[in-house]
């Protein structure tokens, strides 16, 4: 096995979604860009087809193919009989992982002498007891939030492209009445990403969070508001009017 066999071994459409390269006994094979649930299985499929494995090591997480055919293995031992497998094949773990959550971080150089942190944390619901999808969902996680942090910061001074009027329709909390607020009132609401539980949130505030979060400073002025995330976790949004000087 080479590098242009193991290339032949994958139809176009994935041989470009990968780069391949020969590392001592295995060919090397790297996802180019993220791969999404389907692709990853087709790719998986051929892979341990081919006495392959999927090896999760971060951001140097990939596929390797050996270059020889793996040896005659001695047959193992019997395993005891078991009646707790009896009504259901065996799987890897001994244990359902019903969800799987993945936080990673990282330092940005803004300026000679400031730094700032970001990061992402996102939740998975796995609601499996096998150790190979428990594994592919975390490699897919990481490589979603790595491709996150991979996009540049948003300077604070940039204003993205968010509707206004869309941002205000959305179920503001003033922090006194605990009422629906009005438009320029000071508010809060659950940020979309931290409550996972919410189905079909307005797409503008994901928008918002997003930008949020590629801001220097996890803060954003659009029109006279300004803002904040607010929790220990982050999982609210708070808005607040810009303080202006007033003319002497």
């Amino acid at each position: 096995m080479n590098v242009e066999q193991a290339k032949a071994l994958f139809p176009e459409a994935l041989r470009d979604l990968l780069s391949f390269e020969q590392q001592g006994d295995y060919i090397i094979m790297k996802p180019r860009q993220f791969l999404g649930s389907e692709n990853f299985s087709d790719i998986a499929r051929i892979v341990q087809g081919n006495k392959g494995d999927y090896v999760s090591a971060g951001k140097e997480s990939h596929f390797r193919i050996p270059i020889a055919p793996a040896p005659t293995e001695t047959p193992p031992k019997p395993v005891p009989h078991d009646e707790r497998y009896d009504s259901h094949p065996p799987t890897d773990l001994h244990f359902k992982v019903t969800k799987l959550t993945v936080g990673i971080g990282t330092t940005i150089q803004q300026g000679e002498k400031e730094w700032t942190k970001q990061s992402y944390g996102l939740e998975v619901e796995v609601n499996s007891d096998a150790k190979d999808i428990v594994e592919k969902a975390k490699a897919e996680a990481e490589q979603l939030v790595r491709s996150w942090l991979a996009e540049p910061p948003l300077p604070s001074a940039e204003i993205p492209q968010i509707d206004i009027g869309e941002l205000n329709a959305c179920e503001w909390v003033t922090f006194k009445t605990k009422q629906p607020a009005k438009p320029g009132q000071a508010a809060w609401i659950k940020n979309p990403v931290e409550f996972t539980s919410w189905t079909n949130p307005p797409n503008v505030l994901l928008e918002l969070v997003k930008a949020m979060k590629r801001s220097s400073d996890e803060k954003l002025v659009l029109g006279d508001m300004k803002y904040v995330f607010s929790g220990d976790k982050k999982q609210f949004i708070q808005r607040k009017p810009v303080k202006t000087e007033t003319a002497k």
